[in-house]
């Protein structure tokens, strides 16, 4: 079964990357750097989060290595940059999409991949993951706000 884990963690990277072309180009870089920044901050707490025990991914030897980056860096990233193209501009839109989205993964995924052997939650509970990626959903809205607003400021100084 750890060779499959294998296999499926590359498929679900690929999957995920495979759809980017579908967003357009100046829609993927528009929405990449905040896609990139919250994706940053997911990768920073899987490292510590091996620290803190809050879960473990199965599978592999853990000896530094971060072993998150097919799902942090293939349907996370990837997802964010599309939930963006799909609801910016529209707050409520976007908070309930990802209410939606992170339920969906909180309570319906992630224990369907526990029980398939990717990972075992210790110290987080599926609510606090839930409540993790509503936060880092809020963070997200906000530094693409930020990161807009600049633009916008740039452009009118010339």
């Amino acid at each position: 079964m750890k060779k499959n884990i294998k296999w499926i963690r590359l498929a679900i990277l690929i999957t995920s990357w495979m759809t980017v072309p579908l967003l357009g180009k100046k829609t993927f870089w528009r929405f990449f750097p905040a896609a990139s920044f919250i994706t940053l901050l997911l990768s920073l707490e899987s490292e510590v989060s091996r620290g803190r025990n809050w879960w473990k991914i199965k599978g592999y030897k853990t000896k530094g290595r971060t072993l998150s980056i097919p799902f942090v860096y293939g349907p996370f990233m990837v997802g964010s940059i599309w939930i963006l193209k799909w609801t910016y501009g529209h707050f409520f839109r976007y908070l309930f999409v990802n209410v939606v989205m992170d339920s969906f993964f909180s309570f319906v995924v992630s224990p369907i991949v526990e029980r398939i052997g990717f990972y075992r939650l210790k110290k987080f509970t599926r609510p606090t993951i839930f409540w993790n990626f509503i936060i880092f959903s809020l963070i997200m809205y906000s530094y693409q706000l930020k990161m807009e607003k600049n633009i916008v400021s740039v452009s009118e100084n010339k």
